[in-house]
């Protein structure tokens, strides 16, 4: 079997995304896996079943060398580009599988895409991890509502893949609100293993607080410092994010 991963630097970048992907190659030496390389480094190791390929922008920084559809909005007109250009770094490609994380948008436009460039996929996949949008319209700066044209583009991609599935019952429960359409619920367990304790090695005389993930509002690095400010400054060293 050869899947495709529409994701980028899988092996050379840090991220609960690309965590969940190099688990899931491993667990699967049979099956052959290609993703796109952009920034990762071209000697980064990697299993014997990944495959970096290059990725392309022929229509980015006002290179138009590549017809264009001038009947795509505005609005969708940047994640035409992406599909568009991922695309044609296949072109000619033959895939049983292309799985898409939800925090890209490209996927609406990508079938088509493939077709012009002559690009085989036995059916198109959404893993559901968590939309941009929603990270949006939680962060920082925002008055707690989405982009629409963005909210319209992720429902749109939903609708047009093939399958869907989940690796989280309470964001499975969130889209069903928005969709009739049949999604799989997978045990995220599976993908992850849970190592085994080691040897607590202090490293200071009070132990150091660490908060592990984004600085985005989504992520809680706010609680992470109101526990900091709670604390009696006595208890503990210092905090990390």
């Amino acid at each position: 079997m050869k899947v495709l991963i529409a994701g980028f630097d899988l092996f050379g970048s840090v991220g609960g995304g690309q965590t969940y992907y190099q688990n899931i190659i491993r667990r699967n030496p049979a099956i052959e896996f290609h993703y796109f390389r952009m920034h990762e480094a071209k000697n980064q190791p990697l299993p014997a079943n990944a495959r970096a390929l290059e990725f392309g922008e022929w229509i980015a920084n006002g290179n138009r060398d590549l017809e264009v559809d001038l009947e795509v909005p505005l609005w969708a007109f940047s994640v035409f580009q992406w599909a568009q250009n991922m695309a044609r770094s296949v072109a000619g490609a033959r895939y049983d599988v292309v799985e898409i994380p939800d925090y890209y948008q490209f996927g609406f436009f990508l079938r088509p895409a493939f077709r012009q460039f002559d690009v085989s996929a036995g059916r198109i996949v959404l893993s559901m991890h968590g939309t941009i949008s929603t990270s949006v319209a939680l962060n920082w700066w925002s008055d707690g509502t989405a982009i629409p044209w963005l909210r319209q583009i992720e429902r749109m991609q939903y609708e047009a893949v093939d399958q869907r599935y989940f690796i989280s019952e309470f964001y499975r429960d969130e889209w069903r609100s928005y969709s009739s359409q049949a999604s799989h619920y997978l045990d995220p367990m599976w993908f992850f293993d849970v190592p085994k304790p080691l040897p607590y090695q202090p490293r200071t005389e009070l132990p150091v607080m660490r908060f592990i993930g984004r600085i985005e509002k989504r992520k809680g690095p706010d609680l992470a410092v109101n526990l900091a400010w709670w604390l009696p400054r006595s208890t503990y060293d210092h905090l990390e994010i």
